[in-house]
């Protein structure tokens, strides 16, 4: 019973480091402000692209998911 008891890992450390490191190196993503009209777009696929690294590391999320992190 107690196996059932014991909560899941949201994330990783190794997806912390590589979120932080991904954030410090694209801090338009961070901020989540683009200085072209099609903002939505790059931004959208900034999140795909880091999600997919993260993916690497450890347990998979969304895009929506990670937003949360």
């Amino acid at each position: 019973m107690k196996e059932q008891n014991k909560k899941t890992r949201r994330y990783t450390t190794a997806q912390i480091v590589q979120l932080v490191d991904y954030m410090s190196n694209h801090s338009e993503l961070a901020s989540s402000r683009f200085s072209s009209p099609i903002s939505n777009d790059k931004l959208d696929c900034q999140w795909e692209a880091l999600a997919k690294i993260l993916e690497k590391h450890g347990p998979k999320k969304t895009v929506a998911q990670w937003k949360i992190v």
